[in-house]
């Protein structure tokens, strides 16, 4: 299916995109954990703020390596958080030289013999934005690991576990920095113990002043054709009209945002809604089908599961795609879930799972 296929091209910058469109910025609440930093960490939940913050306020370059699947990348990163600024430069050490630049402007991506590509949204650290929003320990356990301290990148890190109460989204293991907070090391687990997602650092310098060269990097200022701009849309009142209802979502997740818009690779106007819990999310959408043909496919492309279905009303067809950083049963079972309501213009339901 058409959803599928696009993801396949390039999941990393999808899932860059993918994440800043769910989480944006750092939530106003985690400014409160600021005020704790000289004060005494007790709560495993108090570091996940404190982790938030730092990934905010503090200037680093270091390596990392990032695993989906059986998939494994080299990158080195450098974030520009000085005076007030949030910049970042991440570049491909293995395979085709690629980079990406993200900056207040949007991401520039560009590939060794190919065009820039620059988008309006983008993050480079996709899975800190998981953590910023709150959430509700109702659906998550957070707590200390058995062992409480480790070294990543020989730093003294402590670990914390997030697990989930249910089988529709996933647990993480985090290995935070303890002078500075920042995440060291991320570990996705499903419900079977399988690792889904690894992002280590291998070398990191925090809290750095950057060299005029490093900073001179994040400017692309200059890319000026072969642009992709991503529309924003117009965004509709959350739980108020979009003309479609979901017949079922997992307890814990709510609307984040309702928009509709003309993507750069649609002539049709897509209706987009995002459901988050504060850590997991997807997006369901909703366009217009011309094939006629009836179909459905499901698929998981590392970290994110994706599910496509078309279907008829009357004499239309509708084509249906859920994309998510949950388990690949939790999509199937909420696009299989998503009608028409017959009454149009009616309020947007949750369901209860």
């Amino acid at each position: 299916m058409r959803g599928i296929l696009l993801m396949k091209v390039g999941l990393l910058p999808l899932l860059f995109v993918f994440s800043l469109q769910v989480f944006g910025e750092v939530d106003q609440s985690v400014k409160e954990a600021d005020s704790s930093r000289n004060g005494h960490k007790e709560s495993a939940a108090l570091w996940l703020k404190q982790m938030s913050v730092a990934f905010k306020k503090l200037s680093y370059r270091g390596v990392f390596v990032y695993q989906q699947g059986s998939g494994l990348e080299t990158f080195t990163i450098t974030r520009d958080a000085s005076k007030g600024r949030s910049r970042e430069r991440v570049i491909h050490l293995d395979g085709l030289p690629r980079e990406m630049v993200m900056s207040e402007r949007g991401l520039t991506y560009a590939a060794a013999g190919k065009s820039v590509t620059s988008v309006k949204y983008g993050s480079l650290m996709p899975m800190v934005g998981k953590f910023s929003d709150l959430f509700s320990e109702v659906y998550y356990e957070v707590r200390y690991a058995s062992q409480r301290i480790d070294r990543i990148a020989g730093r003294k890190a402590v670990v914390i576990v997030i697990t989930p109460v249910d089988r529709h989204r996933y647990g993480y293991h985090l290995w935070i920095d303890a002078q500075s907070s920042l995440l060291l090391k991320s570990v996705m687990f499903d419900v079977r113990g399988n690792i889904i997602e690894r992002l280590q650092f291998t070398q990191i310098d925090i809290d750095v002043k950057l060299s005029s060269e490093e900073l001179a990097a994040m400017n692309k200022s200059n890319v000026t054709s072969n642009q992709i701009v991503v529309d924003a849309g117009r965004s509709l009142e959350v739980g108020g009209n979009w003309g479609w209802e979901a017949g079922w979502i997992p307890n814990g997740f709510s609307v984040k945002s309702v928009t509709q818009r003309v993507p750069p690779v649609s002539e049709h106007k897509v209706d987009t809604v995002i459901y988050s819990d504060g850590i997991a999310s997807f997006s369901v959408f909703v366009e217009p089908e011309k094939s006629g043909v009836l179909n459905q496919e499901s698929d998981r492309i590392g970290v994110m599961a994706a599910v496509s279905k078309v279907f008829r009303r009357e004499n239309s067809y509708f084509h249906v795609t859920v994309v998510g950083d949950v388990p690949l049963g939790t999509v199937e079972r909420v696009a299989v879930s998503i009608r028409p309501i017959s009454k149009q213009h009616v309020r947007l339901k949750e369901s209860k799972g």
